[in-house]
């Protein structure tokens, strides 16, 4: 484990109910087995749990989760920010990302979907070649003004897109907007690899151990261990972690089986 060097830089999570602030819980715990990184959460609700060094209040006037998730960032309690989605789970030591935070002031993923486009209307003349982001994980420079601006022209777009869908359509997600905000900023930004941000639940490529899982699984211990199983060059597949997840549930009905059976022979 590495240690935090000071209180500056931690993890920060947003979520609102009962069922996303339970994985936020699950989610900061695994940080905390892996380092030593303050944790932050900002919910609408009584929350008091040691996973979380703090908790902060905020409401919102919207129901729109992607339109909270922005609005809450802009309350992270610390200069360096890395936001996590609830349904993360920490594998290895994560501190070594904040030493980005010095020639950069944001860092994210490419998303699995590069142009998710519903059959919508959707304002881009930005190019094909720069696609979107995955803001699950986000690692940003919240000290710095310019990115306290960037947060607010993030947030300003993804209403309008919104506001213009009508209040009769499913909102959209981040994403899109987050991608325009981006492309249009001046912010020094760097995409991090996908072992940061392993999406395991598509196809992905990756190298070395996997240190950031991303997407929800009744059993995200035995996802690890299939995920890191090797650290070389190797391709994720939802098909061999669901395969390895069967075979392990067959070899505990076997084993639970040898030892019914012998609990029986014994008692007669």
């Amino acid at each position: 484990m590495q240690s935090c060097l000071n209180d500056k830089s931690g993890v920060f999570y947003a979520a609102s109910g009962q069922e996303y602030i339970e994985e936020a819980v699950q989610s900061a715990k695994s940080v905390k087995r892996h380092t030593s990184l303050p944790t932050a959460l900002c919910t609408d609700e009584e929350v008091s749990h040691p996973a979380f060094d703090q908790v902060i209040e905020s409401s919102s006037g919207t129901s729109d989760p992607y339109e909270q998730k922005v609005e809450r960032l802009r309350r992270s309690p610390f200069e360096e920010t890395l936001f996590l989605d609830t349904d993360t789970y920490v594998c290895r030591d994560i501190s070594g990302l904040f030493g980005l935070l010095d020639p950069f002031e944001l860092a994210a993923t490419h998303a699995p979907y590069r142009h998710y486009h519903p059959k919508r209307d959707y304002p881009s003349d930005h190019p094909l070649s720069f696609p979107e982001l995955n803001t699950g994980v986000l690692l940003l420079d919240t000290g710095s003004e310019r990115v306290d601006r960037f947060l607010k022209d993030w947030l300003r777009l993804h209403r309008d897109i919104n506001d213009r869908e009508g209040e009769k359509r499913k909102k959209l997600p981040d994403q899109f907007s987050f991608r325009e905000v981006v492309y249009e900023s001046d912010l020094r930004f760097t995409v991090l690899t996908p072992e940061y941000n392993c999406r395991f639940i598509f196809p992905v490529y990756v190298q070395g151990p996997v240190r950031i899982l991303h997407g929800r699984h009744s059993d995200l211990s035995t996802v690890e261990r299939v995920a890191n199983r090797c650290t070389g060059p190797r391709i994720l597949n939802p098909d061999i972690l669901k395969t390895s997840l069967q075979s392990r549930l067959r070899r505990l009905l076997r084993r639970m089986y040898k030892e019914l059976q012998l609990a029986l022979s014994v008692g007669f």
